[in-house]
């Protein structure tokens, strides 16, 4: 108990999800154990929230409950969607696996400056001449006993590396090789997933030809996204510029 309220007090918008040993009546379970009693008393104080959904996640010589659940907090609890158990992997009894979407995004990771420069054409022997001539400048008289030294003496390597650097390595045209997918083909892939999920679920040959139809949809889809990319990239391409000394 302690530790939902300790990590609902460090992030209020979490997901638990795992096999909690525990079975709730109210939550799809044939009936409420004693370690489920602790999970209801934390929905019954709106702490956490759980996906209402009864699919049964443990099976054994016919006895089935629910084992694994979804505990999450709002707005990021909203986010679930598409909720489906799959058969046990190898056995005829046993756990079975959970999977369930969640639509939401995550920041992009900042450039790193490093994609700006073209370490190929490099010339290092220039690096260590231009570095040596610069840290000649540094003051050899000077005792690097006191902090204020020591830092003086890191900024002053830093920026020397820095102002080498940036005199030997040439700076690169970096070029796109990606492009955006439509929204057909977007769909197309959330589909292809779902439909191979549910294949492996049920394991019948109508599952098994869906998947490959939304397959064969995407990679047609695919086709075109790369088509009409190329479309826009030479319709961008006037005239003036394809006849230009330049290229």
């Amino acid at each position: 108990m302690n530790i939902f309220q300790e990590l609902y007090n460090i992030n209020n918008n979490w997901i638990i999800v795992g096999d909690l040993n525990t079975t709730l009546f109210e939550m799809g379970s044939t009936k409420t154990n004693a370690r489920g009693k602790q999970p209801q008393k934390l929905l019954n104080e709106g702490i956490i929230e759980c996906v209402d959904d009864n699919s049964t996640t443990f099976e054994k010589d016919g006895y089935e409950a629910k084992l694994y659940w979804i505990l999450g907090s709002q707005p990021l609890r909203s986010s679930i969607t598409n909720v489906e158990t799959h058969p046990t992997i190898g056995t005829i009894n046993g756990h079975k696996q959970l999977a369930f979407d969640i639509q939401i995004g995550v920041e992009p990771k900042p450039t790193s400056p490093r994609l700006s420069l073209n370490f190929k054409a490099a010339k290092w022997t220039k690096f260590r001449s231009k570095l040596g001539q610069q840290l000649m400048l540094w003051n050899n008289e000077t005792s690097l006993n006191a902090a204020l030294n020591i830092e003086e003496h890191s900024t002053f390597t830093t920026n020397s590396i820095m102002l080498a650097t940036h005199e030997v390595l040439p700076t690169s045209t970096p070029t796109s090789k990606s492009y955006t997918l439509s929204e057909a083909s977007t769909s197309l892939v959330t589909l292809k997933h779902q439909t191979y999920r549910r294949w492996k679920r049920t394991g019948d040959n109508i599952g098994k030809r869906h998947y490959y139809n939304s397959k064969i949809l995407l990679i047609n889809s695919l086709r075109n996204d790369r088509r009409d990319n190329l479309n826009k990239l030479m319709s961008s391409l006037c005239h003036k510029k394809m006849y230009s000394d330049k290229v």
